[in-house]
């Protein structure tokens, strides 16, 4: 059974719902004492995944930190000649281009830019990195209900069978990215 680290509260939202689909997994969030908009927790957090198989970077986090997670995690197993799997969690709102001063969107756009890149350094570079982009549209928590009242939403334990499932695919395959919206 391959061990799991993974970032978000695991009391809410698709953290808490991945911990039901996969009870083996390890979080770490502001709610057990890791501040990922912190670089010294950053390091912190890059040389504990090195135990781990799987590292999914799901938090929520602002100001590009999220991008940050991934930069710390990947350059921290390339150095130490890690392989495994990153999995990071954005958003169908990295396929937004209108004109907005929210600056989510650009968030998630440069978080599957960093995927991008790190995928194909596993895949053509030789790493040994797996790392895996997938995005959902509005997942069905009690916030985005709460926002988008009239907006049918996915079924968040369907999201983390979904990641589950990329967790499992074959060691020769490394799903690069997956998209999924709820149809309205």
């Amino acid at each position: 059974m391959k061990k799991i680290l993974m970032t978000g509260n695991p009391t809410y939202g698709l953290a808490e719902k991945f911990s039901i689909v996969c009870p083996n997994t390890t979080f770490a969030s502001r709610s057990n004492g890791y501040n990922l908009c912190d670089g010294n927790s950053r390091v912190q957090l890059a040389m504990e995944s090195l135990e781990y198989d799987v590292f999914i970077n799901s938090s929520a986090l602002h100001q590009f930190h999220q991008t940050l997670v991934l930069e710390c995690i990947w350059k921290n197993w390339k150095t130490n000649n890690k392989q495994g799997h990153i999995i990071n969690i954005g958003s169908t709102v990295d396929y937004a281009s209108k004109g907005a001063e929210w600056i989510y969107p650009q968030e998630k756009k440069a978080l599957k830019s960093l995927s991008r890149q790190y995928a194909m350094l596993g895949i053509w570079g030789g790493s040994g990195i797996k790392v895996s982009y997938v995005s959902f549209g509005s997942l069905a928590t009690a916030k985005v209900h709460k926002k988008h009242p009239d907006r049918k939403l996915m079924n968040v334990v369907q999201a983390a069978e979904y990641i589950q499932w990329i967790t499992e695919a074959p060691s020769n395959i490394n799903i690069n990215e997956l998209h999924m919206d709820p149809i309205q």
